[in-house]
Parts: C-alpha cells; structure tokens; sequence
C-alpha cells in the first residue's frame, strides 16, 4: 500500500470515529433534555478522562486516557428487540452530565455508563 493511500485510509478510520461518538453522543436519551414539571433541565455528556501521559504515549502528546473498563470472554446473552444476542466482550464507559436549574445554571452532575457489547463469538 503506498504512503497516500495509507495517509487516505487512515483519515477516513479517524472520520468514521469521530463521527460514530457523535451518533452516540446524540443517541444519548438523558442529556439535552428539559424536565417540564421541575424546571431542571440536562447539559450535554462529557467523558471522564485523564490527561496523564502514559509511558507508552509518544512524546508530546496530548492523548487523553478515556474511563473505560473491559470485561472478557464475557459470555453473556443480551436481550435486544426480544431476541437474545450473544455478547462476548462488554465495555463500560464512564460519563457525566450537569443538572441545571432554570436560570442554566449547574446544580450537580451526574454519573453514568455507556455499555456497549461486542456480540459475537470472540472471534471463534
């Protein structure tokens, strides 16, 4: 594979994923949204992360290490649309969202977990 096209390939993977977080971040039902009864409404998710540089990391850069935790062989079955899916490596994401009152201002965050299952059999 020549230079340029491995230059092409891997700046359509970085656009693929960026714009997979933005699906997911979109999907997410419990931010942006305004609670009629109470006045508070959600903001929008953020990631916890950690800006520490990891040994591994190149010098200079300003990757951050996203809350993520792995469980695996998982073998567990996951009900989706009422039939079962096979889901054999699961994965935790930690997030947060701000609580705001009426005026937009932050009350309190809360904590939550993306889970994402990886179905299949583990490559078998």
């Amino acid at each position: 594979m020549s230079t340029d096209t491995a230059e092409k390939a891997a700046t359509y993977k970085r656009a693929l994923a960026i714009d997979l977080g933005e699906l997911i971040r979109k999907l997410n039902p419990y931010t942006n949204q305004q609670n009629r009864v109470t006045g508070l409404s959600t903001g929008e998710m953020e990631l916890y992360v950690d800006n520490t540089r990891q040994a591994t990391s190149p010098a200079g850069s300003t990757d951050a290490i996203v809350g993520v935790e792995m469980e695996g062989p998982y073998a567990q079955e996951w009900t989706f649309k009422g039939a079962p899916q096979r889901v054999g490596m699961a994965a935790r994401i930690k997030y947060r969202y701000p609580i705001r009152n009426g005026d937009g201002a932050v009350l309190y965050w809360v904590d939550e977990h993306i889970l994402v299952g990886f179905a299949g059999g583990m490559g078998g």
